[in-house]
């Protein structure tokens, strides 16, 4: 269990890096396809969603562009 931890740790340190990099976050929501379940919100590491008037938002300032939310999202909503 301590490496997953540790693993997880480095990912989110690596797209931390490539946030910065990059210039921001390139995530998205399709608000007509989100469901407003919250999957996302729960993994995301640096607490950058909310959901807002029934759909997920994503904070551009705080996305560290680790693409958790989009993995974990059923409906197909993040991009």
């Amino acid at each position: 269990m301590r490496k997953k931890g540790i693993f997880v740790l480095v990912l989110v340190l690596l797209a931390a890096i490539a946030a910065v990099a990059s210039g921001g976050t390139r995530f998205w929501v399709e608000a007509d396809k989100c469901s407003g379940c919250g999957d996302c919100l729960v993994v995301c590491p640096v607490n950058a969603i909310t959901i807002e008037d029934g759909k997920s938002h994503i904070d551009p300032d705080a996305c560290i562009n680790c693409g958790l939310c989009q993995g974990v999202c059923t409906y197909d909503a993040i991009h």
